[in-house]
């Protein structure tokens, strides 16, 4: 994963966590960009291969239905707690 930038006090532990598990590189410009994405690719995709793997524990691919159910839910028991 590449970070391009990290929002004061909303994304900082979301790149600490990236950082820590060597999941991604913060890229700050356009010429670090293009840098870590050659280095990612180069030797097949070592560095990116690498970068999948360790995401993929951290992956919720569930997570949008997840969401939804969870504010239908809390919609409908809204619903239900003003109707009565």
């Amino acid at each position: 994963m590449l970070v391009n930038q990290i929002v004061p006090g909303q994304e900082e532990g979301n790149y600490e966590l990236l950082r820590r598990r060597h999941d991604g590189v913060l890229v700050e410009t356009p010429d670090a960009a293009i840098a870590a994405l050659r280095q990612a690719f180069a030797d097949q995709g070592a560095v990116w291969r690498q970068w999948r793997e360790a995401l993929l524990p951290l992956a919720r691919t569930d997570a949008s239905r997840a969401i939804a159910a969870h504010v239908l839910d809390r919609a409908t028991a809204a619903a239900v707690i003003a109707a009565a």
